[in-house]
């Protein structure tokens, strides 16, 4: 069996360390800057590294993020899988060979998506507190960013649908 080289994030300190990883917010509006664009640009409310060793044997890094579901000007309508759903979230393993880029934290996905799922919030705030909640389960090892743990993320997002 080949080992594979899994990169960690040891250059920026994490927001939030357990026992079971590790999680970094991403600095959506320096982003947003950088790439000449405002909040009303993208649809993203929450990005989020997290690093846990324990999910899957090669790989240790997923991206979690959240978007709103309201339809921008100038982009695509927005496509909804629930009926009256506001928001979606998708969490998705990064390759092992790259260190997760905090410049271009869409990088580097391995496809398809962990989990993707859209749910009903009253506003951004309480699904990036929804989406925070699932974030801190991980870190306590009750919810697992792998494949595996579809049903719980399902459950966990009980209004959401998975496709």
């Amino acid at each position: 069996m080949a080992t594979i080289d899994i990169k960690y994030i040891t250059e920026v300190p994490p927001y939030l360390e357990t026992a079971h990883g590790k999680a970094w917010r991403i600095d959506l509006e320096d982003i947003r800057t950088r790439l000449g664009y405002t909040k009303l640009d993208d649809s993203v409310i929450v990005c989020r590294f997290v690093e846990c060793r324990w999910a899957h044997q090669f790989w240790a890094n997923y991206v979690i993020s959240t978007v709103h579901l309201r339809d921008l000007p100038g982009k695509e309508q927005v496509v909804l899988h629930l009926p009256g759903a506001t928001h979606e979230i998708m969490v998705s393993a990064l390759s092992p060979d790259k260190v997760p880029d905090f410049k271009n934290p869409f990088s580097g996905h391995m496809l398809p998506p962990n989990f993707i799922g859209q749910f009903i919030c009253k506003d951004d705030l309480e699904a990036s507190i929804r989406t925070n909640k699932a974030i801190n389960l991980i870190l306590d090892k009750k919810l697992s960013p792998d494949t595996d743990s579809c049903r719980a993320w399902t459950e966990l997002f009980s209004d959401s649908n998975f496709y």
